[in-house]
């Protein structure tokens, strides 16, 4: 998680607090028992995050962990790519 967010919850911004919300949707995602998370979900999180990383106006903090997040879901649909290949006769 951004450094930012090490804040106590009360002092934080609400982009910190938006960012905050993003890392642990991810995490929940990420962690999901038998990672059953669908390869369509995690295609649907990875565009979403870009998309908002690339927005006009979005506030540092914001963008930057968009952009960090959006990377390791890339990672993630690259690993469901290759096991869904190897499952495959």
């Amino acid at each position: 998680m951004p450094p930012e967010l090490d804040q106590p919850v009360t002092t934080i911004t609400p982009e910190a607090a938006i960012a905050a919300l993003l890392c642990l949707f991810h995490q929940y995602a990420v962690h999901e028992p038998e990672g059953r998370t669908c390869q369509r979900l995690s295609q649907r999180i990875f565009l979403h995050l870009e998309q908002l990383a690339r927005r006009d106006g979005m506030p540092e903090l914001l963008r930057r962990t968009c952009d960090e997040l959006s990377d390791a879901w890339l990672l993630i649909l690259d690993r469901q790519q290759s096991q869904r290949q190897a499952w495959q006769p």
